[in-house]
């Protein structure tokens, strides 16, 4: 995805787009709340250590941060480990649309210009506009997509060949996936670099994967594709019907950047 920052200067009369993150445009800088005025007003030193600058009647300056985390680049960015000062950010967005901050946010020194957030099991998208009192955040429900696809492994634990057809649908009954006459010998005949792999999406959800065995429809099972169990599932053929058997993914946490346990 390609992320944008907005700038717009209106006291110049310039709007103009950068891509990339805030932090190539401005320096780095904390953020208040959209409502506070800040004119003649001393602020102070916060326990943070970072520097309030006064502001006087000739305009808002803006104030340096020095985040004692880096930016983590990881894919989905769970907002459970994002650092405080961020999910402050982030909640006031959800709530209101947008935050506004007096400078810059606490959000993009955390989070990647590729990343998105995953809140409770929902997915936000962001985009960041600086205009000239401040940058202003907004978070937009998004279905992530996988760096390549989602594959379903065909696993025979029967005695026999056998030929599988599967059809995979979304939770709103669309076709994802179909295909039919997948031969799959016995998986203690082959090597497991052998069984049939099925690439059945990039996107997470639950999917509904329907099968059929020499003809006979078994009853459907569900893959739930989550950050923890994407990449690859099994299909796998008994006797007695068919079963979905996911995977556990390592996943990448940001605990090293956000230095947080």
């Amino acid at each position: 995805m390609n992320r944008r920052t907005v700038l717009a200067f209106a006291g110049f009369g310039l709007t103009s787009t950068v891509a990339g993150c805030v932090d190539d445009a401005f320096d780095q800088t904390a953020g208040t709340d959209p409502g506070d005025s800040v004119e003649d007003e001393d602020r102070e030193t916060d326990d943070g250590g970072n520097e309030d600058r006064e502001t006087d009647d000739g305009g808002d300056e803006w104030t340096d941060i020095d985040p004692d985390f880096e930016q983590c680049n990881a894919s989905i960015i769970p907002y459970s480990r994002l650092p405080d000062e961020a999910k402050r950010e982030v909640d006031r967005a959800l709530e209101t649309g947008v935050y506004e901050s007096g400078g810059d946010l606490w959000f993009t020194h955390a989070v990647g210009p590729n990343s998105v957030v995953e809140k409770d099991g929902t997915y936000y998208d962001w985009d960041v506009e600086v205009v000239e009192t401040g940058s202003r955040l907004r978070l937009e429900e998004t279905t992530p997509t996988w760096p390549g696809t989602h594959d379903l492994e065909v696993v025979n634990d029967t005695d026999e060949t056998v030929v599988v057809s599967v059809t995979v649908s979304d939770d709103e009954g669309d076709v994802v996936f179909e295909r039919e006459d997948i031969e799959a010998r016995p998986d203690d005949e082959i090597d497991s670099t052998d069984r049939p792999s099925l690439p059945i999406t990039n996107e997470y959800g639950p999917f509904e994967i329907h099968t059929t065995v020499d003809g006979d429809r078994r009853e459907p099972g569900t893959w739930d594709i989550r950050r923890d169990t994407g990449g690859t599932a099994d299909l796998v053929v008994t006797i007695e019907g068919t079963e979905i058997r996911t995977h556990h993914v390592a996943l990448h946490t940001c605990v090293e950047e956000y230095h947080t346990e």
